[in-house]
């Protein structure tokens, strides 16, 4: 029961925490505790006693981000010192690089045969690797923000498995290709796309962008799904499928976007996966 769920909660909290403390020292060990309390042990316990409330998949799916959202608030208020301490970062980087480059000839022809047109390859490699550093940090938040998703959907998805098998009573799913997204989405897309189109290089431009990352992830998922129901109208078989969806991922970034622009249509018109007035796929 929870009971006993806790019981192994706090072992498994006591085991790492001895664990982080011998290979990192005790301050990193406590900090990587932490960190996994509100990632892996907080979500878990959360999402079983929501289900043992017979919960809701996605009411289940909020209990498990509660702690991570803590962790994510934590991350915020930090996230400010990350930013005033990129410039030296990069600068030490960008040394560590050029040291790198100097012992690997690996290294010095890769940057030669893709910056070899450029009149100093090895400063053109740097500021490139500079502005993806950059970026990538920038838009971090909406990154973890996915990830977190991304980990409590996944488990949702193996302990409603893994329910089945046990005979367990656990939230499910609807099947993958009736997802649809709520029109709550929209919020969050609305408040990014804004700053983004008008906004410049700075803050808001970064903030909006944030939130479009993640929103148009969410509905790129669905867009995946109303194309697996498409594919499963007209009885596509599973390898075709395969060889469909690895041309997706090979072309990501169009792939995202039509994914996106098809879920964020679905969400409003609603493309008959299912009849709503006799619920017939």
């Amino acid at each position: 029961g929870f009971s006993r769920g806790m019981s192994m909660a706090l072992a498994g909290m006591v085991a790492a925490l001895l664990a982080c403390s011998l290979t990192m020292g005790f301050q990193a060990g406590f900090v990587s505790v932490g960190v996994y309390v509100l990632c892996v042990i907080g979500p878990g316990l959360l999402m079983g006693r929501a289900s043992r409330n017979l919960s809701g998949p996605w009411t289940t799916v909020i209990h498990g981000l509660l702690p991570m959202a803590l962790l994510m608030a934590m991350f915020l208020y930090f996230y400010p010192v990350i930013l005033r301490s990129l410039p030296a970062l990069i600068e030490d980087f960008q040394g560590a690089t050029r040291k790198a480059v100097e012992q690997s000839s690996l290294l010095t022809d890769f940057i030669t045969r893709n910056y070899g047109s450029t009149d100093d390859p090895m400063e053109t490699f740097l500021e490139d690797t500079d502005k993806t550093i950059r970026f990538v940090v920038r838009v971090l938040p909406a990154i973890i923000t996915l990830g977190f998703l991304a980990m409590i959907v996944a488990a949702m998805a193996v302990a409603s498995s893994v329910s089945i098998r046990q005979k367990i009573i656990f939230p499910r799913f609807r099947p993958f290709h009736l997802w649809r997204a709520s029109g709550w989405w929209l919020l969050p897309t609305v408040v990014g796309l804004v700053p983004t189109v008008f906004g410049r290089d700075g803050f808001w431009f970064y903030l909006g962008l944030n939130f479009l990352i993640v929103s148009g992830h969410v509905y790129a998922l669905v867009g995946l799904a109303v194309i697996e129901a498409f594919f499963r109208r007209i009885m596509i078989p599973v390898p075709i499928r395969v060889v469909l969806y690895l041309v997706m991922f090979l072309t990501s970034l169009i792939s995202l976007i039509f994914l996106a622009l098809l879920g964020l249509a679905d969400s409003k018109f609603n493309f008959a996966r299912e009849n709503e007035e006799n619920k017939i796929d």
